[in-house]
C-alpha cells in the first residue's frame, strides 16, 4: 500500500511537470529548449570542435528529444504504479493512461498562446512511454524469475 502511495505521488508530480511545460507560452517554451540546446551543443563542439551541425535541425531534434524523454519517465512511473494493484496486463492499462495523458497534453498546448498541438507529438509520446514501460516489464519479469530460481534451488 506505500509503494502505491509513493508511485502515485511521484505520477502525479511528473504529470504536473509535462502538463506545467504545454502551459508555457511558445515564446518562453522556445527560448528554454533553445538556451537547453545551445548549451548541449557548446559542449560537442568542445569535445568534438569541426563538427558541422544545423542548429535548428539540432534544436528539433531536442524538442523532440524531450518529449520522448518526458513521457519514458511517465511510463515507468505509471508502470509502477499500476503494478502495485496486481493487475493481469499492466502494460495494456499503462499504455492507455499515458496515450490519454499525451492526448491532454497536446489538448492544453492547442489552448496555449503559440503553442501547436500535434498527433506526430501524441505518438511520439506513447513510444516514449511504452519502450520505457517494455524495459520495466521485462527488468521485472528477469527479477521475478531469478528470485523464483534461486528459492526452487534453495528448496531442493
Amino acid at each position: 500500500m506505500r509503494k502505491r502511495y509513493c508511485w502515485g505521488i511521484v505520477t502525479i508530480a511528473v504529470l504536473i511537470l509535462i502538463w506545467g511545460n504545454s502551459m508555457l507560452p511558445g515564446s518562453i517554451s522556445g527560448t528554454i529548449s533553445s538556451e537547453a540546446s545551445q548549451g548541449i551543443l557548446s559542449v560537442i563542439y568542445k569535445l568534438i570542435p569541426n563538427l558541422p551541425f544545423d542548429f535548428d535541425s539540432f534544436h528539433s531534434f531536442i524538442r523532440r528529444a524531450a518529449h520522448f524523454g518526458e513521457y519514458a519517465l511517465l511510463g515507468i512511473c505509471f508502470y509502477q504504479f499500476v503494478c502495485t494493484y496486481r493487475i493481469k496486463h499492466p502494460l495494456i492499462y499503462t499504455l492507455m493512461l499515458c496515450a490519454g495523458c499525451a492526448c491532454i497534453d497536446e489538448l492544453i498546448q492547442a489552448f496555449t498562446p503559440n503553442r501547436l498541438s500535434k498527433l506526430s507529438d501524441v505518438m511520439l509520446d506513447s513510444i516514449g512511454a511504452y519502450c520505457s514501460m517494455g524495459l520495466c516489464h521485462r527488468v521485472k519479469r528477469r527479477m521475478n524469475d531469478a528470485s523464483n530460481g534461486w528459492q526452487k534451488n534453495a528448496g531442493s
